[in-house]
């Protein structure tokens, strides 16, 4: 689940990102998630929440166009 919360507007939206591949790996998983929100120009701040606590962090991406 993502929370977008757009500057200066107290209120939030909640974008589902359900899981679309899963790779299981000897020692890890890989999970995709794939979702889309518009945001609006300048600086956004998402939440990104229900992550595994033992997530790399390197390894959290997002794409944006």
């Amino acid at each position: 689940m993502i929370e977008h919360v757009p500057p200066m507007d107290p209120e939030r939206r909640v974008v589902d990102v359900p899981i679309v591949e899963v790779t299981v790996l000897e020692d890890r998983a890989v999970v995709r998630r794939r979702g889309s929100i518009k945001l609006e120009k300048g600086e956004n701040r998402l939440r990104i929440e229900g992550i595994a606590p033992v997530l790399q962090d390197v390894s959290l991406r997002a794409e944006c166009s």
